[in-house]
């Protein structure tokens, strides 16, 4: 793993236990054996988040511009993604928003 062979690992070992003690060392290996669980199965779950974010942009990509299939097997054309639409105010009619890209910046 790190390029620690046995010789090494029994060394470590007699150090650790001279250096900790005969009755600390057990609570010791056992913390630290904890430790690196935890940490394994953080990494485990960053790198499912990553490979979930990169497949589901694949995704993405890949049925752009394509209707999607609706509840009837007919593909919905109006439906572009996936998205959780924003409740209705009545604030965001055609009627009352206006397209002016520089807003309130011309001069």
């Amino acid at each position: 793993m790190f390029g620690i062979g046995l010789p090494e690992l029994i060394l470590i070992l007699i150090v650790a236990l001279l250096v900790v003690g005969p009755k600390k060392l057990p609570e010791l290996a056992r913390s630290l054996g904890k430790a690196l669980h935890d940490v394994k199965s953080m990494t485990e779950d960053v790198k499912q988040t990553f490979v979930g974010d990169i497949d589901l942009e694949a995704d993405l990509d890949k049925n752009e511009g394509k209707a999607t299939p609706g509840p009837g097997g007919e593909p919905d054309a109006h439906k572009k993604d996936d998205k959780v639409p924003e409740p209705d105010t009545g604030q965001h009619t055609p009627e009352n928003v206006k397209s002016d890209p520089y807003g309130n910046l011309k001069g």
